[in-house]
């Protein structure tokens, strides 16, 4: 099975592709990953990366068997990239989108970055930033294998209201939106918790994608974006209408 991942949630492009004999994780290997932070860039980006990472895993579009594409949560814009890019190659080439949701890509980084020992059974309760003093947040189970579980579902919060939550639930917390918002969480030691280095990787993603049975056509990828509205109203703001 060969599966090219692409995740634009956050300000980092990311672009991988990986190969696993009849789907088994345990023959996998990730013959291609760029992973680097573009800013704005990533829509002039995204698609010379995957004509890079053919190049250099020698074969051509048309002998993928899927797409990995993570809808988020995160940047607006930048989901759309990443859906809209799957879309598009998944249409031309008639190949199916697998869908990864960018908290458990986080998840899956954090518990291989530091060895699946490390938080075997452990709760993590990761956590990104969701921009105008929220975070998007879930938990998640790791089980002995390394293998992680989604808990109940993703939620939207201010820092406030996931701190509450931390105190009452006895869980790892990891991800960038602890640093962002430190000053609400005090009560967490610095060593407790990883900073923004854990990431929603393509790698990630296609690693995701080996067990997840879920295989949708183009016009059925769809972002995931939690929260309805991008920015503050005039009112919210404190401004005149």
């Amino acid at each position: 099975m060969l599966i090219l991942a692409i995740d634009t949630s956050t300000q980092w492009c990311s672009v991988a592709l990986l190969q696993a004999q009849g789907g088994d994780r345990r023959s996998a290997s990730l013959l291609f990953e760029r992973h680097e932070d573009v800013g704005p860039a990533a829509s002039q980006k995204v698609l010379d990366w995957v004509e890079q990472a053919c190049s250099e895993a020698k074969i051509v579009l048309a002998d993928l068997d899927a797409l990995a594409i993570g809808v988020g949560p995160g940047a607006f814009t930048g989901i759309r990239i990443a859906v809209g890019v799957g879309q598009g190659l998944a249409l031309g080439l008639n190949k199916p989108c697998i869908p990864i949701v960018s908290l458990d890509a986080m998840a899956w980084e954090a518990v291989h970055q530091s060895g699946h020992h490390a938080y075997a059974g452990q709760t993590l309760c990761v956590a990104s930033d969701a921009r105008m003093q929220e975070i998007y947040w879930a938990y998640y189970e790791v089980d002995s294998a390394g293998h992680i579980q989604r808990q109940g579902e993703i939620h939207l919060s201010s820092p406030d209201d996931l701190a509450a939550q931390l105190d009452a639930y006895s869980a790892i917390p990891v991800g960038s939106a602890f640093s962002v918002y430190a000053s609400h969480f005090k009560s967490l030691s610095e060593t407790t918790h990883h900073s923004s280095v854990i990431l929603p990787r393509a790698r990630a993603l296609a690693y995701l994608a080996l067990d997840n049975p879920v295989r949708l056509s183009a016009e059925d990828l769809e972002p995931l974006y939690i929260r309805n509205k991008v920015a503050f109203t005039l009112a919210e703001r404190g401004q005149p209408l």
